[in-house]
């Protein structure tokens, strides 16, 4: 592993150790929420493939912003990652800062799974951790 990588990913972790401490009331989470698990048109959506965890509500929208899958033109916009950050925050009435701090955290562990497996250039995970952390960086600057 690259050691600005392994840098990134140890900076995810601390990220993800503030936001578990920080994450207030714990609620029903679906745990896998990203595009490929919302089916449906019209008035007719529903969530598949729910992991059922319990968690603070900025952690649900996290999965976003690696996905979709196989998009890094999307993955790896910081100006996708400020739109997602901006409609998650007023829905969720949480900061940016921390909808993107939750990002970077599951990120990071994402990104260790897929290392793990050998599929770390599959997903392009590796290029995106390192925009959401300097989003995370302008966040805190101006939220």
């Amino acid at each position: 592993m690259p050691p600005a990588l392994r840098g990134d990913i140890a900076r995810a972790a601390q990220l993800a150790r503030q936001c578990l401490a920080q994450s207030g009331t714990a609620i029903p989470l679906h745990g896998d929420l990203h595009h490929d698990n919302i089916m449906g048109q019209g008035r007719n959506w529903r969530a598949i493939d729910a992991k059922g965890v319990i968690g603070c509500r900025g952690y649900e929208v996290a999965n976003s912003f690696g996905n979709p899958l196989g998009m890094p033109e999307l993955t790896q916009d910081p100006a996708y990652h400020s739109a997602l950050a901006s409609r998650f925050s007023s829905v969720l009435d949480l900061a940016e800062r921390r909808i993107r701090e939750w990002a970077a955290a599951h990120m990071g562990l994402a990104l260790c799974w897929h290392l793990e497996s050998g599929e770390a250039g599959i997903s392009g995970w590796d290029k995106t951790l390192p925009i959401l952390l300097a989003g995370v960086d302008m966040a805190k600057s101006s939220d």
